[in-house]
């Protein structure tokens, strides 16, 4: 299992495609979302967006400092966003967040929608409102459905995290406002899936053996959902 390397100070092993076929369910576990008080920094620009790093795409372990330099869940314009819709519900025209992408929505680009296309006039605007207050609404009468598929093509909305070296979560890349609304409604557990861990978590020292760092991994795991 070899170690790799980026400029930004990451180190990074066992592709992700792989460690998902090898661990399967052990990747999926119930947490209540008071415990994600995180998200991954994005700290690389993709064709003008920041993202995260992109080993964090391709690698399941990475090492690094990236557990200590997140960025707080809550200040997310997502977040933001869906906490204006659960206080305006109907009302969201009236909202800071509606008010600031209304002002803005006429502009030579576009804005970016939440579904993954462009916004291009206010039509599009509310209709992405109304699908994120029906979502809440029904999340808030019906209880969290994990299985409810996305609305994005080709999204996948099961909400993601990464598993930092003091067993912190942390959100990462996917289901952002179903975090969101989780969160708002004080939900007990919601499922989540591991999509990375720290390097530091796992063990440094068990990297010389791919069958040995494999295997402590599924125990870390084991014991992680069971403490959860």
């Amino acid at each position: 299992m070899k170690l790799l390397s980026d400029s930004q100070g990451h180190v990074f092993l066992w592709p992700k495609n792989l460690a998902r076929s090898e661990l399967g369910d052990l990747l999926q576990i119930a947490v209540p979302p008071f415990r994600i008080e995180k998200q991954v920094l994005k700290s690389e620009k993709v064709n003008g967006d920041l993202m995260q790093p992109k080993c964090f795409f391709d690698y399941f372990v990475v090492g690094g400092e990236w557990g200590s330099v997140g960025t707080n869940f809550v200040n997310d314009f997502d977040f933001q966003m869906m906490r204006d819709i659960f206080e305006y519900r109907k009302d969201f025209r009236d909202s800071h967040t509606y008010k600031y992408l209304y002002a803005n929505v006429y502009n030579k680009f576009g804005l970016k929608n939440f579904l993954g296309i462009q916004i291009k006039n206010v039509a599009q605007l509310d209709e992405n409102f109304w699908y994120y207050l029906h979502l809440l609404e029904d999340i808030e009468a019906n209880g969290y459905d994990a299985a409810r598929p996305s609305p994005r093509p080709g999204g996948d909305d099961h909400i993601g995290v990464a598993l930092n070296r003091d067993k912190s979560l942390f959100h990462f890349r996917t289901g952002h406002h179903r975090l969101s609304i989780a969160k708002l409604l004080g939900l007990a557990k919601i499922p989540v899936t591991i999509q990375v861990l720290h390097l530091d978590w796992v063990g440094v020292e068990f990297i010389t053996n791919p069958l040995e760092f494999k295997n402590q991994v599924r125990k870390k795991l084991i014991l992680f959902k069971e403490s959860m």
